[in-house]
């Protein structure tokens, strides 16, 4: 499996976030408004999601490390250490698309 690692601002530049149409304001959702929890309704929509061969390419699980140091944007569906899962606007053509997120520890 080829794996292309970017970084956030690349993917800033590239995708766009589409906010969680559960909520009706972005202030009520993490990841600006983002968010589709791994529970519930908006786990039965991201699964639809998974199932759908066009709304997946736009889907996207927010995956902590091992050690809780780092998040990571990971393309597709993930189960393990997820916290969440987002959709962009523009799909993903490559295969697996990793993005590292710069998080700066609350002093």
């Amino acid at each position: 499996m080829n794996n292309t690692v970017i970084t956030e601002e690349q993917f800033d530049e590239r995708f766009t976030m589409l906010e969680n149409h559960f909520y009706n304001n972005p202030n009520d959702c993490s990841f600006n408004g983002s968010l589709y929890e791994t529970y519930g309704e908006e786990r039965d929509y991201v699964n639809e999601a998974v199932n759908n061969p066009m709304k997946r390419k736009h889907l996207w699980t927010i995956v902590e490390s091992d050690d809780g140091d780092k998040l990571f944007y990971q393309s597709g569906f993930h189960m393990v250490n997820r916290i969440g899962f987002f959709f962009t606007t523009e799909e993903v053509t490559e295969e697996h698309l990793t993005v590292i997120i710069d998080v700066t520890p609350d002093n």
